[in-house]
């Protein structure tokens, strides 16, 4: 199978805050050049690297790199972290190019790494069209890993915001980067259930550890797994324990046979698609059927997709990254904007009851406004906080009437 993968690096000016003694982008580059790198295969993936869009309003650019190292190199090679997050945008840039690209891949995967919530002005249904994702036409896995995000609000955001455009999503916390062997293996697990992950051995869903009860073949047979059943498991060589010197099973020998049981005698699969779907495991068979399925129409077993329950909030601390960074305001690339987003929040926080106002454009060139104030009340509408607004073209003559706020 050939698959196209956009590598999506945050190079956002968060990425130099420091996490456990050390700024975060470093432990991103070391996270993905030790976890995410060996699920690459540069002998059957065409692999595109691609930094945030330089500013909310610019274009971001995929460059496809040649093997590994190239792609190591250019990882590394990131040093300038004066970005804001426009990641909506360049999520939708990589969607388009994968689109473009389609129909010389079986494939095609986003892997996103990001550190925040995307702080550009627009919302995400401004920048997505849910029908739209739906009808793309292609096959396309997104995966988005929320690096060393500490933020409830910002959380519970990426995650609507992966629920939203159909994304798998990982988060690995801040205070996990204390333990990098540890963050590492946490990791490792979740990209090995991920659309990441091409091979197809799955990794198994719990270890000898699980711990639990232990049951009694009287209290098996109730539950309809037969001890006889166990027996033909045994000399099949699928289980590596003898039920006839076992009174009793423990938690994860239950669950093996749980599993196999219901592979092998109540699916009713044919022989061979039996052992093709056993090909892909490994034994131990530590399975659970309530986390992996079969698709038949890639025939492998993959993992159900994670969905939190979520809905999106107004975070108060979207734009603290820009406002935090010293070169925000003495950049081009904020200054629309900065220039608009705080020219309305100046004005707003004048707002006063019983006062109108009406939005004026002052530069054909830049999308900066401003409130003046007027007498006219018709069609006016009082905003409340949370309220989204959306400034528009003053109409032209000759097109229909629009109302305007």
């Amino acid at each position: 199978m050939k698959r196209y993968i956009e590598v999506i690096f945050d190079n956002s000016y968060s990425m130099m805050t420091t996490v456990a003694n050390k700024p975060k982008h470093e432990h991103a580059k070391q996270i993905f050049k030790d976890v995410v790198l060996p699920f690459l295969d540069f002998n059957s993936d065409d692999v595109a690297f691609r930094l945030l869009r330089n500013g909310c309003e610019e274009f971001s650019k995929a460059v496809k790199m040649a093997d590994s190292i190239e792609l190591t190199q250019n990882v590394y090679g990131v040093v300038n972290y004066n970005n804001n997050t426009p990641l909506f945008h360049t999520i939708r840039d990589s969607i388009d190019t994968c689109q473009q690209n389609s129909g010389s891949y079986d494939k095609m995967l986003i892997f996103a790494l990001t550190d925040g919530e995307d702080n550009c002005i627009d919302y995400m249904e401004e920048v997505f069209d849910e029908l739209e994702l739906k009808k793309l036409g292609i096959e396309l896995d997104m995966l988005l890993v929320q690096f060393a995000v500490d933020s409830e609000i910002q959380t519970n955001n990426l995650n609507g915001f992966s629920q939203f455009i159909g994304a798998q999503t990982i988060q690995v916390n801040g205070n996990q980067l204390v333990d990098y062997k540890l963050a590492k293996s946490r990791l490792n697990k979740a990209l090995s259930k991920s659309v990441l992950n091409n091979s197809y051995l799955l990794p198994h869903c719990f270890d000898t550890s699980l711990k639990g009860k232990n049951y009694t073949w009287n209290e098996l047979e109730l539950q309809g797994y037969l001890r006889y059943w166990a027996g033909m498991l045994f000399r099949e060589g699928l289980i590596q324990w003898d039920p006839t010197a076992h009174n009793s099973l423990n938690e994860a020998e239950f669950r093996e046979l749980k599993f196999l049981c219901a592979l092998r005698f109540k699916s009713g699969f044919p022989a061979e698609l039996m052992k093709r779907m056993f090909l892909q495991l490994s034994s131990p068979y530590y399975y659970c059927l309530d986390e992996m399925y079969w698709d038949f129409a890639d025939a492998k077993w993959k993992f159900f997709p994670t969905i939190p329950k979520v809905e999106p909030v107004i975070n108060p601390d979207r734009y603290k990254e820009i406002d935090d960074n010293p070169l925000s305001m003495q950049n081009n690339k904020f200054s629309s904007n900065i220039a608009s987003r705080n020219n309305y929040r100046n004005h707003f926080e004048k707002y006063g009851e019983g006062n109108c106002y009406e939005v004026i454009r002052h530069n054909e060139d830049m999308l900066t406004f401003s409130l003046k104030s007027t007498d006219i009340s018709k069609n006016m509408k009082t905003l409340m906080e949370g309220d989204r607004i959306t400034f528009r073209e003053k109409r032209h003559p000759g097109r229909p009437r629009k109302t305007q706020y």
